[in-house]
């Protein structure tokens, strides 16, 4: 038996934890083996102790100055050594993003820099940087009753068919504050995604429509800003480099990492659509432009092509 306390599931793998993780659905029967396995406590000595990403033979290591420390081995096992003082909110902040992104990497699933939401039964995978306004135009979908599959990092993977599925992710938003404003929402009751003084930090924002399976590929859209609305299919290695350049913390790759990435890229692009979306900025407009959008994708079934 483990002995962790709590239990949960993300991304499709199952996690035994020694700390609780209340932005995760919590297991009511939980089997062993476990994908991950958290623990928490002092590292191991001679560790490096300079903030970053340290890479030792078949481990990583990821320093958070002023935050935490997160060790992830080959095992499955990640080790945290938190900073006195820091609210937990900040550390599962780190954990739950960059140092979970190890793990997925480690286990050669397609992490991507997106929010995934379901339309008419078919992923479709929203890419772009910071400030792109990928949960923005999640919250939207979810507001008109589409559900949520994973927010700011979707992941891909192959089933024993060999089609591609999105995995539940995180089941929140993370929201700027005139976003939440735009959504109609309050900000009272509303908790900082970081807990920090700035008033301007995001927030978390719970999601009810949730997808609690996996749930085919359509496609994968990259997020753009223009005058008006339109879809821009790719092919070949343009479609490739966009969900390479995408991909969630895709610094992170060690060594043949990137080589099985770059092929499950190539792999995506030759049977799935990739495309690039420009649309209006302006959150007033999202009714037209994302109503264009969907019609374009039920007229075609998938990404126009």
């Amino acid at each position: 038996m483990t002995g962790a306390p709590y239990a949960y599931r993300l991304y499709g793998l199952t996690i035994a934890s020694d700390l609780p993780l209340p932005e995760l659905p919590e297991l009511s029967a939980a089997t062993e083996p476990f994908d991950v396995r958290l623990t928490i406590g002092t590292l191991p000595a001679g560790l490096p102790v300079e903030p970053g990403l340290h890479h030792l033979n078949s481990e990583s290591l990821l320093n958070v100055d002023g935050i935490a420390r997160y060790l992830c081995r080959s095992s499955g096992q990640l080790q945290i050594e938190t900073v006195a003082g820091v609210p937990p909110r900040n550390v599962r902040l780190f954990l739950l993003g960059s140092a979970f992104a190890l793990l997925l990497h480690q286990r050669g699933l397609l992490a991507l820099h997106g929010n995934s939401v379901v339309i008419d039964g078919h992923a479709y995978v929203f890419v772009g940087p910071s400030g792109s306004g990928k949960s923005t135009l999640a919250a939207w979908f979810h507001d008109r009753g589409y559900q949520l599959i994973a927010d700011d990092v979707s992941v891909v993977a192959f089933s024993s068919t060999g089609e591609a599925e999105v995995r539940p992710g995180l089941p929140r938003f993370r929201l700027w504050r005139d976003a939440i404003a735009s959504s109609g929402r309050e900000i009272k009751g509303l908790q900082h995604s970081y807990e920090e003084d700035d008033p301007l930090a995001k927030y978390d924002v719970p999601a009810s429509l949730l997808a609690r399976d996996t749930t085919p590929l359509g496609g994968v859209l990259l997020l753009e800003r223009g005058d008006k609305t339109f879809i821009n299919p790719l092919k070949g290695l343009e479609a490739i480099k966009v969900l390479f350049a995408n991909l969630y913390r895709g610094e992170y790759l060690l060594g043949d990492q990137h080589r099985a990435q770059w092929l499950t890229c190539v792999q995506l692009a030759r049977s799935y659509s990739i495309g690039r979306w420009q649309r209006r900025w302006s959150v007033s407009d999202y009714d037209d432009d994302v109503g264009t959008l969907i019609n374009d994708l039920r007229s075609a079934s998938r990404i126009p092509v």
